[in-house]
């Protein structure tokens, strides 16, 4: 039984937590799953390193109350913009114009997914991987678009990020993938996201369950009143999870229990 007097809220990853990586979307098993949690009136919380247009559908359909998007960065209801940490607009130009000038593929996470239109093998391999995405699909960004920007990422292989770091030591990188490094201005996370949205509801940290299958759910496991590891690839997620179940589906909701 989960050690938390009342359940207020889920917080779930998206890719390889709710969703298959393979899937273009959420199962009808796990679609009637969340309506389970809703009806014990329990909010669920999406957090997702993806923009927001590609979970925004969960909102729509009222499957979820908030969604966190770029890793953090983007904290949205259905109506309302709880938090928005955007890239000031010369350090995306500069960040553009150098990954432009030295052919590093790059993506920009408006509230679509646009890429800088370099292609090759990192960027091809890294999106298929990451989001089962073709980079082909993806709509050049053009700096004319004046459009807010979340999360910049740099497919670049880890011998290489001293190029990035040698020409904008004023940023942030984290890497997640092995063709893939997050390009930030501050250090924003999925909790820097979580903490917004949970002050939006008025829930405590301890009042939530957090379930997530990769590196970046780690502290967002750690951060919540009891952590749900699902699969058990990674192991320093293991580590600090209470549970570890094999997928989410209806039967893990059976060891919750709210009490006034």
């Amino acid at each position: 039984m989960v050690h938390i007097k009342k359940v207020k809220a889920f917080i779930f990853d998206y890719d390889g937590t709710l969703k298959n990586y393979n899937e273009p979307r959420i199962t009808k098993e796990i679609e009637e799953t969340l309506r389970e949690v809703h009806q014990q009136d329990i909010r669920i919380i999406l957090a997702t390193g993806r923009p927001h247009n590609h979970c925004e559908y969960l909102l729509k359909e009222k499957l979820i109350d908030c969604l966190i998007s770029a890793n953090g960065a983007l904290v949205k209801t259905e109506t309302q913009t709880i938090f928005c940490e955007e890239t000031p607009p010369q350090i995306l130009v500069d960040f553009f114009e150098f990954t432009r000038q030295k052919q590093i593929p790059a993506t920009f996470y408006a509230e679509e997914l646009f890429s800088n239109g370099i292609q090759n093998e990192d960027i091809k391999t890294g999106l298929k991987e990451a989001m089962a995405l073709d980079a082909n699909d993806l709509a050049t960004f053009n700096l004319k678009q004046k459009e807010a920007i979340f999360l910049m990422c740099a497919f670049i292989k880890a011998n290489h990020d001293s190029q990035l770091k040698e020409n904008f030591p004023e940023l942030i990188f984290s890497r997640w993938h092995p063709q893939i490094v997050s390009v930030l201005t501050k250090s924003v996370t999925k909790v820097t996201g979580i903490e917004q949205a949970l002050n939006y509801y008025d829930i405590l940290p301890a009042e939530c369950i957090a379930v997530g299958d990769g590196g970046n759910d780690i502290e967002m496991l750690q951060y919540c009143g009891y952590g749900i590891a699902v699969g058990n690839k990674n192991s320093q997620l293991v580590s600090v999870a209470d549970k570890v179940i094999a997928k989410v589906d209806r039967g893990m909701f059976s060891f919750i229990k709210n009490s006034d």
